[in-house]
């Protein structure tokens, strides 16, 4: 049945393209039959655009001669344009160059420019030397009214002091009782005031005089100010003068390249006009252009006379190509009918066999369907049985796990109850330590420190604890906390710590206790050769053996370290 479709299916397609080739080769005749009756006609419209045509030689001729002749036209045209061009331009050289100014001019423009910047220098120097002074005068007034200001606030706090002290207060050159001279002193205390009063107001009227500017200043200034505006005219005129004067030399050459360009073009343009008939140009061409379109028409009615036999033969080969191919396309319909073919009996076979294929692959992918089920069940079975036995050791491990558990629990609950048996036992030798520390640092001022639970500092005053201390109190008491650990330590490791590092302890203290702690750390060098500080205290740096001062290069923001050697131990900051 499907060869048969296949047979059916050819025989159709062989006749559609005879019945194709059928309706082409009409279309050919057709055409050609049309070309042929146009051949036939052609001869007598030949004839008669040839006469139409018989003048169309000579306009293009004449039409050439006029061609040339525009162009030359246009050519002196376009010569007479650039000697216009070149003669304003020779115009405006020759204009320029009798503007030029003559050498005694720029020489007259540079000696004054020079006399006025000579004259501004002088008076710049002068009007700076007369700034100079008044400013230093003015200076000076204002440097010692404020001296003066300040010996009145001398006088007048050393006189508050004596009138508070009364005549047993001491003298303030020999220190000596005033007694009966107590009067004197302040009668010598008022007149030394109102001499400082008087020469302070003097003063004062001097700035008052200095506050302006001295008016032979400003004059000189004023000068200066002319003196520019002139320099910068005058200087502005004489580059002026001197560019034109450059200019000269490439005017002149100008000028002689604009009169051998103004020869070249009279020469080139000549005496005699060119007759040419614009008109007549216009006329030829249009006449020409009129014509155009009947040479066209007569060159191809030329070609289709010579083709006049050329077709009649494609002509009847045509007719019989058309003839047979109708014949073929009679042939083919004639076997299509023989074939017996029905297309609605191969659709319905063509339904069957695409019904029973699709059944055959529905029972494959179920069979498919079942054998993976039957894996899978088989795989979950392995893994019911892996996950038991994975849970087996886990639960040996968790046993195990509970009894470690256990005893670090417990070595845990010993080791704690062990540290606060230990630092309950250190604690009283701390404090003990700390408070030797305490009373070198207090100079006996505290004498008692102790400790609490969590190793906090108490401050015992005559015994009772110091409700409140200040923050220099409570550094001083750390401080002797970290003194005794450190010792301690040393101590129990059974040798001196060979470094101890203490960093800005000095911030909060005075300077009796600042001096405490330099003479403890010196006490302790048996304890910790050596001893580094940090701090930015700079009066404390004179107890030290080696001071490496740390800065900041603000320019290249590197920090910088270099050595201050003073005299002393082993202590360094």
């Amino acid at each position: 049945l499907q060869q048969l479709r296949d047979t059916a299916v050819a025989l159709e397609a062989e006749t559609r393209v005879a019945e194709h080739e059928t309706a082409s080769a009409g279309q050919r005749v057709g055409r050609l039959e049309q070309q042929a009756a146009e051949a036939e006609a052609s001869g007598g419209r030949l004839a008669e655009v040839s006469r139409r045509l018989t003048g169309l030689p000579l306009l293009r001729a004449e039409c050439e001669t006029l061609d040339r002749l525009a162009e030359a036209h246009a050519r002196r045209q376009g010569l007479a344009a650039q000697l216009a061009d070149v003669r304003n331009h020779l115009a405006s050289v020759e204009e320029r160059i009798g503007r030029l100014p003559a050498g005694a001019s720029v020489e007259t423009a540079r000696l004054r420019t020079n006399e006025l910047r000579v004259s501004l220098t002088v008076v710049t120097l002068e009007a700076e030397g007369a700034r100079t002074a008044w400013v230093r005068d003015a200076q000076d007034a204002r440097t010692k009214r404020q001296g003066l200001v300040d010996h009145y606030q001398e006088l007048r706090n050393q006189r508050q002091r004596l009138e508070k002290a009364g005549p047993e207060g001491d003298c303030p050159t020999c220190t000596r009782p005033l007694g009966t001279e107590y009067e004197n002193v302040l009668g010598l205390l008022d007149r030394q005031m109102e001499e400082v009063v008087t020469n302070g107001n003097f003063y004062k009227q001097r700035i008052d005089q200095l506050q302006n500017e001295p008016p032979e200043l400003d004059e000189l200034d004023r000068l200066r100010l002319r003196l520019e505006r002139e320099l910068s005219d005058a200087t502005s005129e004489l580059g002026r003068l001197e560019a034109q004067a450059q200019d000269a030399a490439p005017l002149g050459e100008e000028r002689k390249r604009l009169l051998a360009r103004v020869a070249e073009l009279d020469a080139a343009i000549g005496v005699a006009p060119v007759a040419y008939d614009e008109g007549r140009h216009r006329q030829v061409t249009v006449g020409i252009h009129e014509l155009e379109p009947l040479a066209l028409e007569a060159e191809r009615l030329r070609v289709v006379g010579d083709r006049a036999a050329a077709l009649r033969e494609e002509l009847s080969v045509a007719r019989r190509d058309k003839t047979a191919a109708e014949a073929q396309v009679v042939v083919l319909r004639s076997r299509h009918a023989e074939l017996g073919y029905s297309e609605a009996g191969h659709q319905a076979a063509q339904a069957a066999a695409t019904a029973a294929e699709r059944e055959r692959r529905e029972a494959e992918v179920a069979l498919a369907r079942a054998r993976g089920e039957s894996a899978a069940a088989a795989e979950a079975v392995h893994a019911a049985e892996r996950r038991r036995q994975e849970w087996k050791v886990r639960e040996r491990d968790s046993t195990a796990t509970a009894l470690d558990l256990g005893l670090h629990q417990e070595l845990d609950r010993a080791l704690s109850d062990l540290r606060g048996e230990l630092n309950a036992a250190l604690r009283p030798d701390l404090s003990d330590l700390a408070s030797s520390f305490l009373r070198d640092l207090t100079h006996g001022r505290y004498t008692e420190l102790e400790l609490n639970e969590d190793y906090g500092t108490i401050l015992l005053d005559d015994g009772d604890p110091k409700a409140v201390i200040s923050g220099g109190e409570e550094d001083v008491a750390n401080l002797a906390l970290r003194l005794a650990i450190s010792q301690m330590i040393a101590e129990r490791a059974g040798q001196p710590l060979s470094l101890l590092v203490l960093d800005e302890i000095f911030g909060s203290l005075d300077e009796d206790r600042r001096a405490a702690v330099v003479d403890l750390l010196r006490s302790l060098a048996d304890r910790f050769p050596q001893v580094i500080l940090i701090t930015h205290i700079d009066s404390v740096r004179d107890g030290f053996d080696r001071v490496i001062r740390v800065g900041l290069d603000v320019a290249s923001g590197v920090a910088t370290a270099h050595d201050e050697p003073v005299a002393g131990h082993d202590v360094a900051a």
